[in-house]
């Protein structure tokens, strides 16, 4: 995977320019070297992953790429810290989890917009981006939006949720013809965080 390309802070933008750059017809290799294509088969695949932070736990298709990268809030203009892990399936959908900090000044658990912001930061990357759907719910007991995007070739399912002073996007992307709600909330659904560890720093 280009490193230009995991270097990307906004996660649309990374997900987007990674389908773009990937070379058609490229295979992801299981852990026992066999390729595998039948859903079931690779759900058994899928790993158990935790940071070394251990600030969370969750099932991945593959162990995950990891970046981070800091930069300035548009609308806010104080400092940002992005942290991406990006695992990748067997048919080329990505699973992202991006964890993103705020200074000691910035409480996002304060600003009941960030959520619909974020979504809609996420959007105006790409100029053929459309907002789908965007419902308010709850994520493990937290405040959340669900969410979906599409461009003219991919997809977006996402849920966004704040929690102490970091704002969390699980996201799945894929081609418009491998959208998979169900993969959507297995992975949502295997994502908990550590309550006993402050992700505060």
């Amino acid at each position: 995977m280009s490193k230009l390309l995991i270097a990307v802070v906004a996660a649309s933008i990374l997900i987007l320019s990674y389908f773009a750059l990937r070379p058609s017809g490229a295979n992801i290799i299981d852990s026992g070297g066999k390729a595998n294509n039948d859903a079931k088969e690779a759900y058994n695949l899928w790993k158990d992953y935790s940071p070394e932070s251990k600030e969370f736990h969750v099932s991945l298709p593959t162990v995950p790429n990891v970046t981070s990268q800091s930069a300035l809030d548009n609308r806010t203009a104080k400092k940002k810290h992005y942290k991406i892990f990006l695992s990748e399936q067997l048919d080329s959908s990505l699973y992202v989890i991006t964890a993103i900090s705020f200074g000691p000044d910035n409480k996002p658990e304060n600003d009941i917009h960030i959520l619909e912001n974020t979504i809609a930061d996420m959007v105006a990357q790409g100029v053929n981006n459309q907002l789908k759907s965007a419902i308010e719910t709850t994520f493990q007991g937290r405040k959340a939006v669900k969410f979906e995007i599409e461009s003219d070739e991919n997809h977006i399912s996402g849920i966004a949720f704040v929690y102490r002073n970091k704002l969390y996007l699980l996201t799945r992307i894929s081609k418009l013809n491998k959208v998979n709600e169900e993969e959507f909330n297995r992975f949502i659904s295997s994502f908990k965080l550590n309550e006993s560890i402050s992700n505060g720093k």
